[in-house]
């Protein structure tokens, strides 16, 4: 599931992991990302911090808070890179992967198969 509100972003990530054959559920908001959860569980939450109405800390703390989904691994996107933007958000919300915007194709390929294998073998 993505849940990103750039069109832009939502565009470039169908592109990148159409190759992989990746199914996509894509939610503007963390609000709406949480009703679409009523109909379908993702293997994969990639999620921007940057969200209207609920922001993406507020939906992966949800995430965590809820036993049904708190297992499912979660890449969180950002246009902040620094080095304690990154640590903060891999500590706090328990968050393995953070790309930083602009991302490129490889990148974002090559964090959902980490993902998915980690989830896999866990």
């Amino acid at each position: 599931m993505v849940v990103e509100s750039d069109p832009g972003t939502q565009s470039l990530l169908k592109r990148a992991l159409n190759p992989l054959g990746c199914h996509l559920v894509v939610a503007q908001s963390g609000s709406e990302a949480l009703k679409r959860l009523r109909q379908t569980v993702p293997n994969l939450f990639i999620v921007a911090l940057s969200l209207p109405q609920m922001n993406g800390w507020e939906f992966i703390q949800k995430l965590k808070d809820d036993s049904g989904f708190e297992a499912i691994p979660v890449i969180v996107l950002s246009a902040h890179g620094g080095f304690w933007d990154k640590v903060v958000t891999r500590r706090a919300m328990k968050v393995r992967t953070y790309l930083q915007k602009p991302f490129n194709a490889d990148e974002l390929r090559d964090a959902v198969r980490k993902e998915l294998r980690i989830k896999l073998k866990g």
